[in-house]
């Protein structure tokens, strides 16, 4: 008798999981989709805006509106917070980088919201830029220990020692495999990584 009734309980379980699902579909096909398409147009007539002004005039309306100015702050942020408000940081950090990568592209108030759209919406834009700005950081770390051509000094393979580090917990190296000796360091981050070549020099380091 218990089996059977778990067994209807669990057939009333699946067949309501079902219609939620039914009802989630819809929600997403009809709801949601008119709701991101009536806010990328309010995006795009931010983004309007945004293009169209000077930092100082975003900047005296933000003032104005009592908003919080600062100078590292961009006018993409203060447009985002002019329009959607100061509760909502996160939102407002996205939708700034979707505003500013737009101007980086040179595109129209019209284009907008099929480029969001496109480009898998304000999240997928935001997550791009910051995977853009990382490569950009490897690049430049690239760039450095290719200029770097001076052998500073080496770590010994066989030297057992811990690397200084700075007031922050920090130890920057930029180094290379050494195919016969350790490793070769080019460039020091701080002055306490630095420090480690004199001991290096004084100890098994070559």
């Amino acid at each position: 008798m218990n089996a059977i009734v778990r067994n209807t309980s669990r057939t009333s379980m699946i067949n309501k999981f079902a219609e939620l699902e039914k009802e989630r579909i819809e929600w997403e096909s009809n709801e949601q989709k008119a709701a991101h398409e009536r806010l990328y147009q309010i995006i795009a007539r931010t983004y309007k805006l945004y293009d169209g002004a000077t930092l100082a005039d975003i900047k005296a309306v933000a003032a104005k509106g009592k908003i919080k100015v600062t100078k590292a702050t961009t006018g993409a942020l203060l447009a985002a917070k002019l329009v959607f408000g100061n509760e909502d940081t996160k939102r407002n950090s996205a939708i700034s980088k979707v505003l500013k990568a737009a101007k980086a592209q040179k595109l129209t108030a019209e284009e907008v919201p099929d480029w969001i759209k496109k480009n898998g919406g304000i999240e997928r834009i935001r997550l791009n830029k910051q995977r853009a700005k990382n490569i950009s950081k490897a690049q430049n770390g690239r760039s450095i220990a290719r200029s770097e051509t001076a052998v500073k000094y080496t770590i010994s393979a066989e030297m057992n020692f811990e690397i200084p580090l700075d007031d922050e917990g920090f130890s920057v190296l930029l180094c290379r495999k050494n195919p016969e000796r350790g490793h070769d360091v080019f460039y020091a981050l701080n002055d306490k990584s630095a420090e480690l070549g004199s001991n290096c020099h004084q100890t098994l380091c070559h």
